[in-house]
């Protein structure tokens, strides 16, 4: 079977995610075509990939699952026997069950997983924690992922087998519903940006400085696009949260993990 194209399908508010997966695809070499999913309006769009294409599916993990948003994150894709690549980005804590949760959902919508990876990205929570990856070294091991995905593809029966991820199913709990969002503080100038980069429609259009607390995710994208540092959670509860999860994690470097 000859791949005509590489189709790129991801959820990335901060960006970590479409890096990893772009840097996995300049390995395999095949044209590309992108759908960035983390708007909500492009996330209702059907998307069916046939079985001589290959699909790399990007996720962040959001505490050791998949991100639980409108029921089903990927619920508008559809394969036919479609190989596909399962690419989590997590924040140098662990990604636990998201990937072979990520498997199993692409598996029910007709994709036949091909390969995998665990990649590191900077915490959204903390910039101190995975700062600034996936960095230089983090991309160079996405391409040579990509090149052996290539090779994979480029062989005879390649889809023969089933790859096996890491991960405990019933999953763990995921993140419960937490009651406060980022709140603008005196610096907000009303510009707008968050409400662009918002992946639930959480802020207001006619005030940007008010979030709704049922639709907002915590993904701190408002927070990290804001020009001028006016978004923040100070509740005192989180910022503990914030404060105990550094402690687990900035004395480690996570490597990447690859099945393939």
């Amino acid at each position: 079977m000859n791949i005509k194209k590489v189709n790129l399908v991801y959820f990335s508010p901060t960006g970590n995610t479409r890096k990893t997966v772009k840097a996995i695809a300049s390995g395999i070499g095949i044209e590309t075509i992108e759908y960035d999913l983390t708007r909500k309006e492009s996330r209702e769009q059907s998307l069916f990939f046939e079985s001589d294409e290959l699909v790399i599916v990007g996720s962040p993990v959001y505490a050791g699952r998949i991100p639980n948003i409108e029921g089903d994150l990927f619920r508008a894709l559809k394969g036919e026997n479609t190989p596909v690549v399962l690419v989590v980005n997590y924040g140098n804590r662990e990604y636990e069950d998201s990937l072979l949760e990520l498997k199993n959902i692409l598996k029910e919508k007709g994709f036949v997983p091909l390969a995998a990876g665990a990649f590191i990205g900077e915490h959204s929570y903390s910039r101190r924690i995975a700062t600034n990856r996936p960095d230089t070294v983090d991309l160079e091991k996405a391409i040579e992922f990509g090149k052996c995905i290539r090779n994979k593809i480029e062989g005879k029966d390649f889809l023969k087998g089933d790859i096996k991820v890491s991960g405990n199913y019933p999953y763990k709990e995921g993140i419960g519903f937490m009651p406060f969002a980022p709140m603008a503080n005196d610096k907000c100038t009303s510009c707008g940006k968050c409400i662009g980069v918002c992946p639930t429609n959480a802020i207001s259009k006619k005030n940007p400085k008010e979030t709704d607390i049922e639709k907002c995710i915590k993904c701190f994208a408002c927070i990290r696009s804001c020009p001028v540092s006016a978004k923040s959670i100070e509740v005192p509860a989180f910022k503990e949260k914030i404060e105990f999860i550094e402690g687990i994690c900035l004395a480690r470097r996570k490597e990447i993990e690859t099945i393939i």
